[in-house]
């Protein structure tokens, strides 16, 4: 997805996945594994430490409506928003991955310090 990116932007790349992700491009596979770990998660993190955050932002987003119940995604999106500082999106994010798994101790940690506590 990377190459893609880089020669026609986020969107191609983004489509290229959703039709990977249909089977339409033979001898390629998207890999998510239902927690929120796998393709569309490795992508966005590159962007982000591209600071290209509003890129990143897109695709986490797409992340948690591709995987809603995935703790991982709702956490990545959540360091997305953060980046982009959209401040209760991100508390938003990292609540909704707490409530998927009350052991993540990064979303605890950065909702309790978003919130000022």
């Amino acid at each position: 997805m990377l190459l893609i990116e880089g020669a026609r932007g986020v969107d191609a790349a983004l489509g290229f996945y959703g039709r990977v992700k249909k089977g339409d491009v033979p001898r390629y596979r998207a890999s998510e594994d239902g927690n929120g770990f796998g393709t569309l998660t490795d992508f966005g993190y590159r962007l982000l430490e591209s600071n290209k955050i509003d890129e990143a932002v897109k695709t986490f987003e797409l992340d948690v409506r591709e995987s809603p119940n995935a703790w991982n995604a709702h956490d990545s999106l959540g360091d997305a928003y953060q980046a982009a500082g959209k401040t209760d999106l991100a508390i938003q994010s990292y609540e909704k991955s707490l409530a998927l798994n009350p052991d993540n101790k990064h979303a605890a940690e950065k909702a309790k310090k978003l919130k000022g506590q």
